[in-house]
């Protein structure tokens, strides 16, 4: 039961996610992939800076 309300919860970020990046590209006349990709990149620096430090 507790790993369906997880992917519920991860589910729903997600989605908020998505909705902000539409709302960036729609505001700043530009894609919502690209608002993705750049916090793709961004997360996946922030874990390989993580896992040298430690």
């Amino acid at each position: 039961m507790l790993r369906v309300r997880e992917d519920n919860i991860v589910t729903s970020t997600m989605q908020q996610r998505n909705g902000r990046y539409l709302d960036l590209a729609n505001a700043l006349g530009t894609s919502a992939k690209l608002w993705m990709n750049l916090q793709a990149t961004w997360d996946l620096d922030r874990a390989i800076k993580r896992r040298q430090v430690a």
